[in-house]
Parts: structure tokens; C-alpha cells; sequence
């Protein structure tokens, strides 16, 4: 019997590697994405590294080949970041990464699990238990061609700023309610990095200026020129137009050429809902459809210890109406 390859806990050392290794997927290198993961304490990446799979040394034996992420935040867990090097797939690499994280997930408490699958993964999810919930899409879209006049009008009494980073516990309740779990560690992970900035939307005709939504916004690497909007989390349209608004309004002032080419791009990924598709399209960034949502029950995992935040007790309000990802590798 041949042994499986040993399994790794990534470390910030790996941070580049990872990133190239993303980038031979002919995936975007989401070094930030990967760092937030990386430094989260509810977050994994596993690898197998070269030397796991044939003899070599040195730097080379410590090279990732196959790797994938895992975040556990309370009850909700998500799967991402499959990637197996060409010249190492189909010895089922991506099976042993995907069964280990299902298996530190469940270990933390998770109770359901989210992925975004690609047509070539699927198969091998539906084999780990994983069922069909709906199919994800993304935006894509010139920033000059969104319906600016639509999203003032939208706006209405709303108003968004960027907003400093301990604000954050501010908008915890809103999150839990978007995602169904606490990540604020790993939002903070995000936010600290110089590529992201955070708004947060309240109406203007409320003296305390308590949070109706949020968002962040992050500057996206070469060669995409523009910005990647997610987590977007808003009750209605009116306060996820003036989040988007603000937003690419500031791209616009930091970028202006790139604007008026229409080279400067807004990007988001929404999953599976329907409020955000018909807001997007409705602002002159209509989606495309993309991969597939597909969901593990682990209805046997012990449930998660009691979040230290009181705003996470117990849902009090409806999921926000317009609600979309940090990316598909984190939901």
C-alpha cells in the first residue's frame, strides 16, 4: 500500500508560492485573499508540497503543488482554492486536501459547508456528499458604464464614507446576518491590508449614524485596473447603491484616465442571490453566470461555543436584501 502524501498547515512563508501557484490555474493571484486566510485563526490553508510526491530538495522540496483553503466561522464553514498542478493531477490530490479541511471543519463545529464549483470539480464533491444549491455569477463591468444617474436616485437620503478600521465591531451583526457566522477576524485581516477600504452607509437624517450596510472595496492587481466590491451587505437597494457609489466613486478620483478609457473595472461575485443579481443589473452591470453553489450538511458536528459577541446571539433581523461575496474562495 503506498502511503498518502503528508498534509500541511500553509504559513505566510508559503504566501508567494500559493500565489503563483493560483496564477498557473489561470486564477488571479488574490494575494490578500490568501494573507487574510493565512493570519485568521479560524482560517486554513492546506498543501502537499513537492517533496511529499518525489524526490527533491531544498526550496524545491517545499514547493506547494495542490492546495485548499478553509475557513470555519461558527456554524459556517467554506471550502475554496482547490488547485492541484497540472503535471501532479488525477492521483487524487484534490480529494485528500478537500476530505482533510471537511475534516478540521467539522472538528471546529461547522455544521454546513459552502463551495463554488468549477464543471471539472464537481463530480468529486458530489462523491464527498456535497449537493447542488444554485449557480453562482460575477460582475464585470467599465465603471463608466454604470448608471450613475440610477444609483443617486436609488440613494436617496443614504450617504456612505470610508470609514476607519475599528469601526468594524459596528457592523458585526450586520455580517452575521449576511453570512450566518462570525468572521470579523478574518474581515479585519482584510481590511488592515492598504488594498482594501471599508465603507459603511447610515441615513443621513439619523443623528446616531447606526450602520445600515457595508462594504469593502478592494483595489484589484495587474492587469485588471478597478476594483472588486465584497463583501456588499445591504438591506435594501438604496443603501447598496450609495455603498457602491462611494466606492467606485473613489476609484474614479484615484484613477481618472483609466475611468474615462473605461480600462477601470467594477467586479463583484454574488453566489446564489437573486436581490443582488436584479441590483446590479439594474445599475448598467448586468452578471454572468459562473460556477455552481454547492453545500455539505454536518448535521452529527458538536455546535460552536457561544460567540463572545452579544450581537451574534441570535438572529433579530431578516438576511440583508443585496449581499455578495468576498470572492468565491471565501464567500
Amino acid at each position: 500500500m503506498i502511503a498518502a502524501p503528508q498534509i500541511e498547515r500553509a504559513t505566510l512563508a508559503d504566501l508567494e508560492a500559493l500565489a503563483r501557484l493560483r496564477a498557473a490555474m489561470d486564477w488571479n493571484r488574490s494575494d490578500p485573499l490568501l494573507k487574510a486566510t493565512l493570519t485568521w485563526e479560524h482560517g486554513r490553508i492546506f498543501v502537499i508540497r513537492a517533496g511529499a510526491l518525489a524526490p527533491a530538495r531544498g526550496a524545491t522540496a517545499r514547493t506547494p503543488v495542490a492546495t485548499t483553503s478553509a475557513i470555519a466561522a461558527g456554524p459556517v464553514g467554506v471550502i475554496g482554492n482547490v488547485a492541484v498542478r497540472p503535471e501532479f493531477q488525477r492521483r487524487g490530490l484534490a480529494r485528500l486536501l478537500t476530505t482533510h479541511a471537511i475534516a478540521w471543519q467539522r472538528a471546529q463545529g461547522v455544521r454546513a459547508i459552502s463551495l463554488d464549483a468549477t464543471p471539472v470539480g464537481r463530480p468529486l464533491y458530489r462523491t464527498l456528499g456535497f449537493t447542488d444549491v444554485a449557480a453562482s455569477w460575477y460582475v464585470q463591468a467599465p465603471l463608466r458604464d454604470l448608471h450613475y444617474e440610477r444609483l443617486t436616485a436609488l440613494s436617496g437620503a443614504m450617504v456612505a464614507n470610508a470609514t476607519p478600521l475599528d469601526a468594524l465591531p459596528g457592523i458585526a451583526a450586520l455580517d452575521w446576518e449576511a453570512f450566518g457566522g462570525d468572521r470579523l477576524g478574518l474581515l479585519h485581516a482584510l481590511a488592515e491590508q492598504d488594498v482594501f477600504t471599508l465603507y459603511v452607509a447610515h441615513d443621513s437624517r439619523d443623528a446616531s449614524q447606526h450602520p445600515l450596510g457595508y462594504a469593502l472595496a478592494r483595489r484589484m492587481e495587474s492587469p485588471i485596473v478597478g476594483i472588486r466590491i465584497g463583501p456588499l451587505v445591504a438591506p435594501n437597494d438604496a443603501v447598496a447603491a450609495t455603498l457602491t457609489l462611494a466606492a467606485c466613486g473613489a476609484e474614479r478620483e484615484r484613477q481618472p484616465a483609466a475611468f474615462a478609457s473605461r480600462a477601470s473595472q467594477l467586479i463583484a461575485s454574488c453566489g446564489d442571490t437573486p436581490a443582488a443579481r436584479a441590483f446590479f443589473t439594474q445599475i448598467g452591470a448586468p452578471p454572468t453566470d459562473d460556477d455552481l453553489v454547492m453545500r455539505l450538511s454536518l448535521a452529527s458536528a458538536e455546535p460552536p461555543p457561544a460567540s463572545s459577541s452579544d450581537a451574534h446571539a441570535e438572529r433579530t433581523t431578516e438576511r440583508p436584501n443585496v449581499y455578495s461575496w468576498v470572492s468565491p474562495m471565501l464567500f
